[in-house]
């Protein structure tokens, strides 16, 4: 063991949320923070919901976060060579989340050449190129 570890304990878990069918599923990329003062450690779940914080030993606050969900803090205590399993369960929070729609993109960029091509004409701009 390495004095980073013995002086430092493991904090790992998964994330689950709830969906609006009510079914427990694995949350990836929810954002997993542990504070003390100013020190802040953070690691991000993955596909499966698991992640896992080296941090070290002391007391701090652990927040989960995800779009979506609502946001769920811990007190905890953390000592040199430790090692923790917390899992967490969040709740939906029935906020829309703003989400990227590829269609939208696309209605944007053919907008924009309607509105700008006539006025690249108007101008007597030269809208072909030449391959050779």
């Amino acid at each position: 063991m390495s004095v980073e570890q013995y002086m430092s304990g493991y904090l790992r878990g998964w994330v689950y949320g709830f969906n609006s069918d009510n079914y427990l599923l694995p949350i990836s990329q929810a954002s997993v923070t542990a504070t003390n003062g100013p020190s802040v450690f953070s690691a991000a779940s993955d596909v499966n919901g698991a992640y896992e914080l080296l941090i070290p030993a002391g007391n701090y606050n652990v927040t989960v976060a995800e779009p979506g969900y609502v946001s769920y803090s811990r007190a905890i205590v953390v000592s040199g060579g430790s090692a923790s399993v917390i899992n967490f369960y969040l709740e939906e929070s029935h906020v829309p989340v703003p989400e990227f729609r590829p269609e939208l993109s696309a209605v944007l960029a053919l907008s924009l050449v309607a509105v700008l091509l006539p006025k690249k004409l108007k101008s007597g701009g030269n809208i072909t190129d030449t391959c050779e």
